[in-house]
């Protein structure tokens, strides 16, 4: 065996330039022979998994990938965001800056008239760890509203009953904005050290 290995070693870049197929240069070895090719102690083959925990309430920092508004969206609408920067914990990264996740608009209503204001809730989805570990988040704020004018609308109504068809301003959130999100709970991530 360790004949073959030497023989392996020694030739190996002409077998690289030459595209010799190592099956044709050595005799089919048992697979415990072949274990034997990667030295034991060698650090680039040698791999830990740690068990890390993601506390509940870990800020997760989501940047929104689309405008939305309390005039164009409506209950049910999925809305886009991706992880702003990474997540790390022991100097582990355990959600990668990027990683997409998705919301969900749970309410939705337009600006009207007499001043009343928009107004948007959604919630969010979740997101997955570096171990494929789905972490569900919770928002902030959740509950958006626009400028409410119903007071100059019913003041300025008794001027003029025209300022009483005056809307509110609809809800709005702006494509990029940065918005923090918790961990619903505990989660155990594993990394590889």
């Amino acid at each position: 065996m360790v004949k073959i290995l030497i023989f392996l070693i020694s030739f190996y870049p002409t077998v690289l330039k030459a595209q010799i197929p190592l099956k044709d240069l050595v005799p089919v070895l048992p697979a415990r022979d072949l274990v034997l090719l990667i030295p034991p102690n060698d650090p680039m083959y040698l791999t830990v998994n740690k068990n890390i925990t993601l506390g509940s309430n870990t800020v997760v920092r989501i940047k929104l990938l689309q405008e939305v508004s309390s005039k164009l969206i409506k209950e049910g609408d999925t809305i886009n965001f991706s992880v702003f920067e990474a997540v790390t914990i022991d100097k582990q990264i355990v959600i990668k800056a990027g990683a997409l996740l998705t919301g969900t608009i749970e309410k939705a209503v337009q600006a009207k008239g007499l001043g009343k204001a928009g107004e948007l809730n959604f919630s969010l989805n979740y997101v997955k760890a570096i171990d494929g570990t789905k972490i569900y988040l919770k928002p902030s704020k959740a509950n958006i509203e626009g400028k409410n004018r119903a007071g100059a609308a019913v003041a300025l109504g008794a001027i003029n009953p025209l300022f009483l068809l005056h809307k509110g301003k609809n809800a709005k959130i702006e494509e990029g904005e940065i918005i923090e999100a918790y961990a619903d709970r505990n989660y155990i991530i594993q990394v590889v050290e």
